[in-house]
């Protein structure tokens, strides 16, 4: 209750409902350079309170174009 009552981003954050059950979905990520990417985003279960997530772009997608690029600047 206090970071609700304290915090504007945590009651921002709150009302979105970020948090949700694994499985997949699609989201839209902000990139300071890129912009907004749209993205599908898998979660897996592992054991417990562990989970993997996949973030990866549709294939022909200017998101997967952007981390194309991306990857390739970095071995640059």
């Amino acid at each position: 209750m206090e970071l609700r009552a304290n915090s504007e981003e945590f009651r921002v954050l709150w009302d979105t409902h970020p948090v949700h059950a694994p499985g997949h979905r699609t989201k839209v990520l902000p990139h300071p350079e890129a912009g907004r990417l749209r993205v599908n985003c898998d979660v897996l279960p592992v054991h417990d309170d562990q989970q993997i997530v996949f973030i990866t772009a549709e294939p022909g997608s200017r998101a997967e174009r952007v981390f194309r690029h991306l990857l390739e600047s970095r071995r640059g």
